[in-house]
């Protein structure tokens, strides 16, 4: 039975049964629930069958395209509405789907991956900047203090199969916006074009 946000079970008398868990989030006809107050253990719900699914989570977060974020043993990985596993549980961040996807790290290195789990990009980049006009700008290596000296520290851009479209030449680089993205070699400043050429 279900009254608010909290899911219980009854008997034929209708008393009460333990144990009462919260329903964190709604997904469909499942839900997620809390299992106890530690709040260290979370199970998918499927409110069809009145059914508690097996698989156990230290936290689910609600994404896009019927999917979710789960955490288990400090790693993050994908499940679908009821909690079937469509990635291994290994990254060490899992962002939400944007569209059709997602951006994954392990360690330093990132990836993209798509719906069905598959990695379309090695682990290689550090950065990966946000899709904008089919062009995201990435670096192999990305050092935050600016007196430390990095050769690899250089920018191009992928497109969204992953494929470098762009070389990695660039100091810096931005978002493409109206056709045009801002990046600079040294000192000098201006703008290329979706093929990568200099804009006059």
């Amino acid at each position: 039975a279900r009254l608010g946000t909290k899911m219980f079970y009854i008997n034929n008398a209708g008393e009460h049964l333990k144990p009462e868990y919260n329903i964190v989030t709604k997904y469909g006809k499942y839900a997620s629930i809390l299992l106890d107050e530690s709040k260290t253990a979370y199970q998918f719900y499927d409110e069809t069958i009145q059914q508690i699914l097996p698989h156990k989570f230290q936290k689910i977060s609600e994404t896009s395209n019927g999917l979710a974020v789960v955490k288990y043993n400090g790693k993050c990985g994908y499940v679908d509405g009821n909690g079937k596993q469509i990635t291994q549980i290994k990254y060490d961040t899992a962002e939400p789907f944007d569209g059709i996807r997602a951006l994954v790290s392990i360690g330093s290195k990132k990836s993209i991956i798509i719906e069905n789990g598959t990695e379309i990009i090695p682990f290689k980049y550090d950065v990966i900047g946000e899709f904008s006009e089919g062009l995201a700008y990435v670096s192999l290596d990305f050092v935050l203090d600016l007196h430390t000296e990095s050769k690899d520290q250089k920018f191009g851009f992928i497109n969204k199969n992953g494929k470098e479209v762009i070389p990695r030449i660039y100091d810096t680089a931005t978002d493409f916006a109206n056709g045009t993205a801002k990046v600079s070699i040294g000192k000098e400043v201006f703008y290329i074009n979706k093929k990568g050429e200099r804009i006059k």
